[in-house]
């Protein structure tokens, strides 16, 4: 991840940015057992999240996955 080293700008990450990304990337988990639910999503499919998070509704089943 490339994180800001001196404060916010237009070519890193903050520390809270950082912090979505690696959970955005992590596979989602049962609390309870452990096992894998759902594969978190591969590196470099950053072009394909627009169409599931973005606008004034988000397709509903990433809107679900990260709630």
């Amino acid at each position: 991840m490339l994180e800001c080293q001196g404060g916010d700008a237009p070519s890193c990450l903050t520390a809270p940015q950082v912090e979505a990304a690696r959970k955005i990337y992590a596979a989602l988990m049962n609390p309870r057992t452990k096992q894998e639910i759902y594969p978190g999503l591969e590196p470099g499919s950053e072009l394909g999240w627009e169409p599931a998070a973005g606008g004034p509704a988000p397709f509903s089943v990433p809107d679900d996955h990260f709630k």
